[in-house]
């Protein structure tokens, strides 16, 4: 029984006077499509070329069209349902390379749909340059129906066929530049060099800039690695863009086997762009450090090659190789030591010699043992007919380093191991050049070199009438082509300098007479000129005073005690009397006396006191 003359069977359930009518809903199909048009996203969206523009980016117009049917043939009339719909760009990717207009990647929309069919119309762009256009954008549809109710049916409404495929998958492709078999073939080629560096240095401070030139001379590359091979000593530190054409190419590290002490090491950097154009070119820089633990090689080796998905014939030019000798860096100086810098010669005397010494100190101050050449120039015959006899032994404070004479005559420097500043070699008639070997000479650590000999006249000094003579000597430092100097301004050259100078000795027999007659003379004047004045008179004057004083007292007492005696009364008491008392005047009598002297020294006038025989003080006044 087909109640609701949906094609369908209806089923009726009756009992004890009651029954219950299963109508069975109508049954819908529902098919979708997506096209794309253009069926590939253009060449000109996605290559970033100096004048793309972002507003030119259109990737492709997305249709999206839906068809209904009915399951069986239906009398209800033209079904109608409400559509669910959500569609979402390169589902597969978590960062979408497409986006919709509202510049997202999904879109959800709800749509009536009847027997019909019904499309939708959507934009896709790109919104910028994408780094992965080998792989095809997917395109992901789901969608979902719910039935509107028949009219005149008591609420029936339609169901989607439940085997119906509600996702739907559709991949837009981008173009590629294949030529007309559409199968892209490449031919990838690298190269590099070291950026203008002849020699690998050996040194803690060592950086290897590297400059690598990857180059498509075919069609589209895909999935490109740049792969180096370096030995060991060397740590990879960073990479860069210098140069493109096409396109911007995006470059990272994609593996390394940088661990251990082995014969070499890799890197490879991968392409994530995937696509290296056909005909294009970038070129990078690479830098890589010293790590230190360098395995003692000659040479330095290094290879690069460049490798993609679809490369079959022409590989010769995927491996670039280049190598580079080998130096040491080292630190070394040369100075001026311990010297004899000043000479003295007396012109009165022959047959004079002195002693002249000039030492040289050569130090490494760098982190690498190095074996040394020192060569030394010293002048033998100087100007004037002045000989320095240097000893052919060279003295040295190492046990390692041996000297020996070279050259005896008119020398310069010749050339040999590697200098940073030779010497100009010695300029005197008669030369020594001596040749020393330090050795092994441990970093942070230093030797002496000693040159000693006998400096003497040859000719009269007196006739040569010399003030003075300067002679010089030279010092050089050398190593073999396998160590260079770090950094480049060093002293590898030295020069010690003695000046002679010649002192006439005076005969001083004439000079101490006539200071010893012209004394006397002065003397005499000063004696002269005291006299004049009156200097000693006034002393003369002073004493006399002074004894006339000191006989007065003395004079009364006796006196007195004669007249004592005669008169027989008392004698011996008077005597005392008398005798205290004259002790008394004259201690009165010396005491002013010295006062006077003094305020007669300090005033320089000089006022002069006296105590006259009666007691009283006299003062006078006497010219200076």
């Amino acid at each position: 029984m087909d109640v609701s003359e949906d094609g369908l069977t209806d089923i009726a359930v009756g009992a004890l006077n009651a029954a219950v009518l299963l109508r069975s809903r109508p049954v819908l199909n529902v098919s979708a499509t997506i096209n794309f048009n253009p069926s590939k996203i253009p060449l000109t969206s996605f290559e970033c070329s100096e004048d793309f523009r972002l507003e030119t980016n259109l990737a492709s117009n997305i249709t999206v069209c839906f068809e209904v049917r009915n399951l069986h043939d239906s009398r209800l009339g033209t079904p109608h349902a409400n559509l669910t719909l959500q569609m979402i760009l390169d589902s597969q990717k978590s960062q979408s390379r497409l986006l919709f207009e509202n510049l997202r990647r999904t879109i959800s929309e709800s749509i009536e749909i009847n027997l019909k069919e019904r499309c939708m119309h959507y934009i896709a762009t790109l919104p910028s340059c994408v780094d992965d256009f080998s792989s095809p954008v997917r395109i992901t549809l789901n969608f979902s129906l719910f039935g509107l109710p028949f009219a005149d049916s008591r609420g029936l409404r339609p169901v989607l066929n439940q085997y119906s495929n509600t996702t739907l998958t559709a991949e837009l492709p981008f173009e590629k530049n294949c030529g007309p078999d559409n199968v892209c073939v490449a031919d990838m080629k690298v190269s590099f060099n070291f950026s203008g560096e002849s020699h690998f240095v050996v040194s803690d401070l060592t950086k290897v800039n590297v400059t690598v030139n990857v180059e498509n001379r075919g069609e589209d590359a895909f999935n490109t690695l740049l792969t180096f091979y370096y030995p060991p000593g060397l740590s990879y530190h960073k990479v860069s863009l210098l140069q493109f054409t096409k396109q911007r190419p995006s470059i990272t590290l994609a593996d390394a086997n940088t661990l251990g002490f082995q014969t070499s090491r890799n890197i490879t950097f991968r392409f994530t762009n995937t696509i290296f154009k056909a005909n294009a070119t970038a070129i990078f820089a690479v830098t890589f450090d010293f790590s230190g633990d360098w395995p003692q090689n000659e040479t330095f080796k290094m290879t690069a090659g460049v490798a993609s998905d679809n490369e079959n014939d022409t590989l010769e030019d995927n491996m670039h190789t280049q190598e580079l000798p080998v130096l040491y860096a080292i630190n070394v100086m040369i100075e001026g030591a311990e010297f004899t810098q000043y000479i003295h010669f007396f012109t009165t005397k022959t047959n004079e010699r002195k002693i002249a010494e000039h030492s040289y100190k050569v130090t490494n101050i760098g982190t690498r043992t190095v074996p040394l050449t020192v060569t030394l120039f010293a002048p033998v015959q100087l100007e004037h007919g002045f000989i320095w006899n240097v000893s052919d032994m060279v003295n040295h404070t190492s046990d390692s380093s041996v000297c020996k004479l070279l050259t005896e005559g008119r020398v310069t420097n010749a050339p040999g191991k590697r200098q940073s500043r030779s010497t100009k070699g010695c300029t005197a008639s008669l030369c020594k050049k001596f040749q020393c070997e330090t050795g092994p000479l441990p970093w942070n650590s230093a030797v002496t070199f000693s040159l000693t000999g006998e400096l003497l006249p040859v000719k009269d000094l007196k006739e040569l009438k010399l003030k003075q003579l300067t002679f010089e000597t030279q010092a050089s430092l050398a190593f073999t082509a396998q160590y260079t100097q770090r950094p480049k301004d060093a002293f590898h050259r030295a020069e010690i300098t003695t000046s002679v100078e010649f002192v006439e000795e005076i005969n001083k027999l004439p000079i101490i007479l006539g200071s010893l007659f012209g004394g006397l003379i002065l003397l005499l004047i000063i004696t002269v000129v005291l006299y004049k004045i009156g200097f000693f008179k006034r002393k003369y004057s002073r004493r006399n005073a002074e004894s006339s004083q000191q006989t007065a007292p003395d004079k009364e007492a006796t006196q007195k005690l004669d007249a004592a005696n005669s008169a027989g009364n008392e004698p011996e008491k008077l005597s005392e009397q008398n005798t205290v008392s004259g002790e008394e005047k004259k201690n009165g009598v010396m005491a002013e006396q010295n006062t006077a002297s003094s305020e007669g020294t300090e005033t320089g006038a000089g006022s002069e006191e006296s105590v006259a025989p009666n007691g009283k003080t006299e003062t006078g006044v006497g010219s200076q």
